[in-house]
């Protein structure tokens, strides 16, 4: 906010009257018409008659606040709390559960083999070509549930980041209204 300083009139001897105001008090200005005009000292600048600005001209000086800057600062809140929100968002999204492993033994499992007997193989094999074991290991299942329970939820998750983006764009064109829409009509 500027400090608006008091503005004098210094008469010149052409008539003209020149807008001075305290910072220039002491200097020796140019009239128009090529007059020397000796500003008065701080002192003395107040008997000279006052600058009277027009009351439309003072009232939009002093009034800092407006319509203008209160959507202005409504939009900074929208968008501010959009991106709050979205860092939260995003700071707790779990990470994709881990398929578990298992280990295989190469040499153990070839020792086996070779340890086994031609009924034992065949038996192995008839097995084998029936398929593997239809009821699926118990780590396997609690990772299929933790999977299921992980999709649902980054599924409801982008519904939130949808509704985050929306704000966040909402809060930057109310932004834009107040500032580039309601912009103060320039005097003529």
């Amino acid at each position: 906010m500027t400090v608006a300083r008091t503005k004098y009139l210094l008469s010149c001897s052409c008539g003209r009257q020149t807008k001075v105001d305290s910072t220039q008090a002491g200097l020796t200005l140019t009239c128009r018409c090529g007059a020397k005009l000796d500003v008065p000292t701080l002192r003395d600048l107040e008997q000279l008659p006052r600058l009277e600005e027009p009351p439309r001209q003072r009232a939009a000086r002093e009034s800092t606040w407006g319509p203008r800057q209160a959507l202005t600062l409504v939009g900074l809140l929208v968008s501010g709390f959009s991106l709050l929100w979205g860092a939260y968002l995003y700071a707790t999204t779990p990470l994709e559960p881990v398929r578990p492993k298992f280990a295989i033994n190469h040499r153990m499992l070839q020792q086996q083999m070779d340890r086994m007997t031609l009924n034992q193989t065949f038996a192995l094999w008839t097995q084998l070509a029936k398929g593997l074991n239809p009821k699926p290991h118990g780590a396997i299942q609690a990772y299929k549930a933790r999977m299921k329970s992980y999709h649902e939820f980054v599924h409801q998750r982008r519904d939130w980041i949808a509704a985050d983006v929306v704000l966040g764009v909402v809060g930057l064109f109310v932004i834009a209204v107040a500032r580039f829409a309601m912009r103060p009509a320039s005097p003529h």
